[in-house]
Order: C-alpha cells, then structure tokens, then sequence
C-alpha cells in the first residue's frame, strides 16, 4: 500500500517497516523478524451533504498493489436515505447497499477502492444527509 487519500480531509498512509518486536525474556538472538509491511490504520470522516441525488466520494485509495482487508461502517444520522457505493480494486467490483435513516451498515472488504454515497429524501423538510464513516486497512 502506497498511499490512501481521503477526499474531504486529506490522509496519506505511508508502510512502515515493521522489525523484530523485542521482549525481556528474549532468548539468545532468536528473534525472528517479520519481512514485508504490516499496517492497520483507521480513517473516520462526516458525512454531510445536500439530500440532492448526487453522488459525493468520502474515499478514494491510490497506488495500492497488494491486497488488503478492511472493515467499513458506515452511520446514518438523519432521516434521508443514503445510498452507498463501495468499490472495489481487485476485480472493480462494486457492492451497493442503501441505509435507512438513523440505521447503520459494516462491511469487510478486500482492497476498497473508493466511497460513494449518494443521499436522497422523500421530505422537503430533510434537505441534509448527515453521518460518519469509519474505514479500518490492514495489510
């Protein structure tokens, strides 16, 4: 994974070298070091938009070339509908899921490449689409 950008505010996840993890009771140089990159980070981010019908992106990933397991939620806390848009990098598939007013939805994905959310209301009143994603990468 090179780097994650999230669209509204910017977050950039860099890999870091993981090396051997040292304990008190360690035995005689017999530490055994992990190759390659070990990474969880967590990403949270409002939803807040105009209930209009378009679709706005909360996250977009670029540059990853392994796969990697995430565990997106995503909370509706108004009344509007929303509808989201997951998609995926690996095979570009796409997983849509529509979330009810004040409902919440989990998914885990592998390799997420990019988050939609569209809102929509039957209400004059409920013009906003408010709530929060929150995005946990391991690789």
């Amino acid at each position: 994974m090179k780097a994650t950008s999230q669209t509204i505010r910017q977050k950039t996840v860099v890999n870091v070298r993981t090396g051997c993890g040292f304990s008190k009771m360690r035995t005689k140089g017999k530490c055994k070091k992990k190759r390659g990159f070990a990474i969880c980070e967590k990403i949270c981010g409002r939803i807040f938009q105009k209930c209009d019908g378009k679709a706005r992106v909360y996250f977009r990933s670029l540059g990853i070339h392994r796969p990697s397991t995430s565990v997106l939620k995503i909370e509706n806390d108004s009344n509007c509908q929303m509808q989201a848009f997951i998609k995926l990098g690996s095979k570009k598939k796409i997983i849509e899921q529509t979330i009810d007013g004040y409902q919440e939805a989990a998914f885990v994905v592998v390799s997420i490449y990019k988050l939609e959310i569209i809102c929509t209301s039957a209400n004059e009143e409920d013009k906003f689409c408010k709530g929060k994603f929150e995005l946990m990468i391991r690789s």
